[in-house]
């Protein structure tokens, strides 16, 4: 517990609260962040074995906002195509087809490409490259990591629903992706 306050501008001891976290420096009037040993009341769940007995601190996650679940999709789309144009290479694909041809064959391959980017990512990583990016990670809704089942209902149902981009911003964020698997996206 810190009663203790110096300003971070000017040096001076004299404070006035202003909030658990801020002090006003009475001196040059700077707003600084202050610990004022204040610590928030404990919440307590039943423990997931349903042992009436056993209580554990409940834990709140903050939901990643729309702009990074934006940002996660096209980092994600980036380095899809980043991975399908590799593997068009390494086949050496322009030879062998012509335009036509070629543009189907870069369709199957981001159908096949797609899912098992999320799929591999998600269940080993938690995260895919945008995730990373942004700092978010999906967890399964009850706080544990995702199982593999999740992860692959993730995958097929951002193919499956027809504009299944529409739903987080019908639901504020909670795609069907992530609803009907029963996951999450959140902040690190």
């Amino acid at each position: 517990m810190s009663s203790s306050f110096i300003c971070e501008k000017c040096g001076s001891t004299s404070f006035e609260q202003m909030t658990y976290t801020q002090a006003r420096c009475l001196q040059c009037g700077y707003l600084n962040l202050h610990d004022s040993g204040f610590k928030g009341q404990r919440e307590f769940q039943l423990s997931p074995d349903k042992d009436l007995l056993n209580v554990e601190e409940k834990t709140t996650y903050e939901t990643a906002p729309m702009i990074k679940r934006f940002v996660n999709y096209i980092v994600d789309v980036f380095a899809i195509v980043i991975i399908i144009m590799v593997i068009g290479n390494l086949a050496d694909l322009d030879s062998k087809y012509n335009q036509t041809e070629l543009l189907n064959v870069y369709r199957i391959a981001a159908f096949i490409v797609l899912p098992v980017y999320y799929l591999i990512m998600e269940f080993a990583f938690g995260k895919t490259l945008g995730k990373i990016f942004t700092k978010t990670h999906v967890i399964s809704i009850d706080g544990n990591r995702l199982t593999f089942m999740q992860c692959l209902l993730r995958s097929i149902l951002r193919f499956l629903i027809p504009f299944e981009f529409v739903s987080g911003i019908l639901f504020r964020g909670i795609f069907w992706h992530d609803s009907i698997p029963k996951t999450m996206v959140i902040e690190d």
